[in-house]
């Protein structure tokens, strides 16, 4: 079952998922890192348009030099209209601003609106500290719900707020009856176990029924419906979350480039234990899919690595002082 989808200038699909667990699954987190953090679990600075148009981001709230962030990967958040929110995007070119002049952010692609004067975006590239901002899961009707909140007005009193990328593209169904909430992504495998609720709840975790698959709701009591109903959503893989932090040479990767992307890892389950983590990346050399397992400390920095055929309509080449070594993101 697909837990992110990567990509880098073309959408690139890469599973990810976990293997021996005692801890609930909800309890792994899934940080980006970033090269200006200068400890583990800070989080991702807000930055603030001046100004913009679909290809264009100024801003007076970087003070990194020239090309520091060219290659990163950005994204609004909840400050930001409606079509932005939770919209990732990836840097082109940054050039710094001299004096009073603002610096601008050129990006590849185009964004689906021109972001307004004051909304928010965030940065991250490279580094080898984590960030205290998780990868976020799958789109929930077309939104980002950890930026976006997602409602249904068939099911009054829920709000989805993340839902775990195990769960895979489909159809979600949330289900109350009596006050109780349970959840199903599949009518094979039937709705998880419900969870009684008796007042207002933030962050409550539903399991659906045959899986590791969950998703997170806050629970407005007062609005349950006291008989039954259901509320049904869509989830799609979100695109562009990730990119890559080094280019293989074509010499020596005549079929493809070679991938590498690098995720934090982090157990925030305070009483039980992550003993290891099964990472499936794909089909990778002979058609063999390409497996390993890694120990999980506090934060666990470990290298992904896929081999895919991709053409790019314009070629970037990333720096290689930024990329995943098996002591971290240098």
């Amino acid at each position: 079952m697909p837990l992110l989808s990567l990509a880098s200038l073309s959408p690139i699909n890469f599973p990810l998922s976990t293997l021996t667990m005692t801890t609930p699954a909800h309890e792994l987190g899934l940080y980006f890192t970033s090269r200006d953090l200068e400890n583990d679990g800070e989080p991702l600075p807000d930055r603030t348009v001046v100004s913009g148009s679909p290809n264009i981001l100024v801003t007076n709230s970087i003070s990194q030099p020239t090309g520091f962030w060219d290659g990163a990967v950005g994204f609004f958040t909840g400050d930001a209209p409606d079509v932005l929110k939770g919209f990732f995007f990836h840097v082109q070119k940054w050039t710094a601003g001299s004096g009073e002049s603002p610096g601008t952010l050129q990006l590849y692609g185009s964004l689906p609106a021109s972001p307004t004067e004051g909304s928010v975006f965030r940065l991250c590239k490279g580094g080898k500290h984590a960030s205290s901002q998780e990868i976020p899961g799958l789109l929930v009707s077309g939104k980002q719900p950890e930026f976006n909140p997602v409602t249904n007005t068939s099911l009054q009193g829920i709000t989805v707020t993340k839902a775990s990328p195990s769960l895979g593209e489909g159809t979600l169904t949330i289900r109350v009856s009596a006050r109780s909430l349970s959840a199903q992504i599949s009518t094979t495998t039937g709705y998880g176990t419900p969870v009684a609720v008796t007042e207002d709840v933030e962050g409550l975790v539903l399991y659906t029924g045959g899986s590791e698959g969950w998703v997170r709701v806050n629970v407005k009591y007062s609005l349950l419906p006291s008989g039954t109903a259901t509320g049904t959503f869509t989830l799609q893989i979100p695109k562009g979350v990730l990119i890559p932090d080094v280019e293989a040479d074509d010499a020596a990767d005549p079929d493809g480039r070679m991938r590498y992307y690098c995720v934090a890892a982090k157990n925030n389950s305070a009483t039980e234990m992550v003993s290891a983590i099964g990472v499936w990346t794909g089909i990778c050399h002979a058609g063999v899919a390409c497996y390993r397992t890694v120990a999980l400390m506090r934060f666990t920095l470990f290298r992904l690595h896929f081999k895919r055929k991709v053409i790019f309509k314009n070629r970037v080449r990333q720096r290689r002082t930024n990329y995943c070594t098996r002591s971290g993101l240098r």
